[in-house]
């Protein structure tokens, strides 16, 4: 996950959402997904609406198999 332009990505602790860090704009980030139930990082989008802000984010989520691994 990388933001090529404008505010970077938030993350947050789950029960933490008050205090976020934000990445820098440009900075990449390789996340994994949670297999056992337990969340320890979350992503979201910095606040934005009603300013002139725009921002540009690529994500690359896995690709599963076939066989649904």
């Amino acid at each position: 996950m990388c933001t090529y332009r404008g505010i970077g990505t938030q993350l947050v602790q789950p029960g933490q959402e008050d205090a976020p860090a934000q990445l820098s704009t440009g900075a990449a980030m390789i996340m994994h997904r949670a297999r056992w139930g337990k969340v320890s990082l979350l992503h979201r989008a910095p606040p934005i609406m009603g300013t002139a802000e725009v921002r540009s984010l690529l994500a690359i989520d896995p690709a599963n198999d076939h066989q649904g691994d």
